[in-house]
């Protein structure tokens, strides 16, 4: 069983829920059928994870999509993918 520390977000607590709840038999068997949501699952626990803003060549990217990304103004998110920025360390 996966252990996140004691602090989870709803997506980790969906996840655990899978794992706990769903025969491993079971997924291996209607591994077509369970695996979107599984993976879904973790693409958003992954989401939720701060990574910290790229800056290349003057620009901030997006760690997980590589997309441009302004300044923060109340942006904790890429616009493009939903990932949670991390915006330490980053000259203004």
């Amino acid at each position: 069983m996966k252990n996140w520390g004691g602090l989870m977000n709803k997506y980790q607590e969906a996840m655990l829920y899978f794992i706990n709840h769903i025969d491993e038999n079971e997924i291996k068997n209607n591994q077509y059928r369970y695996a979107p949501n599984r993976d879904c699952l973790y693409e958003l626990i992954h989401k939720e994870d701060e990574k910290k803003v790229i800056i290349s060549e003057s620009l901030p990217r997006c760690p997980n999509c590589n997309a441009r990304v302004l300044y923060p103004s109340n942006k904790t998110r890429c616009t493009e993918c939903g990932q949670k920025l991390d915006w330490s360390d980053t000259n203004d």
